[in-house]
């Protein structure tokens, strides 16, 4: 079954290994996909997702964006960006 331990810098010890490994970053491989896990894309969808985004879908896709939700890496929140869009709009579209 198990066994108790009551030495204290082993009980630390144990609680250290225990969240280290529940939290260390697992390994997301894709070697056990197979070659047929995804479709083959067309040529029609190779050429869509390449072209170039426009300002006005950046725009949409920022105002689609609930504006108090998680903030993004910079710290802010999406209502920082829609409520200055027409000063920060034109550096976020470069």
């Amino acid at each position: 079954m198990g066994e108790w331990i009551m030495d204290e810098d082993v009980l630390k010890q144990e609680a250290v290994t225990f969240y280290k490994n529940l939290y260390k970053e697992q390994s997301r491989g894709m070697d056990g996909l197979g070659s047929g896990a995804f479709p083959i894309l067309s040529q029609e969808d190779i050429l869509f997702l390449s072209r170039p985004v426009s300002n006005d879908e950046i725009k949409k896709a920022l105002f689609d964006m609930a504006p108090l939700k998680a903030p993004g890496s910079d710290g802010l929140h999406a209502i920082f960006y829609q409520s200055q869009w027409e000063v920060v709009g034109p550096s976020i579209c470069e």
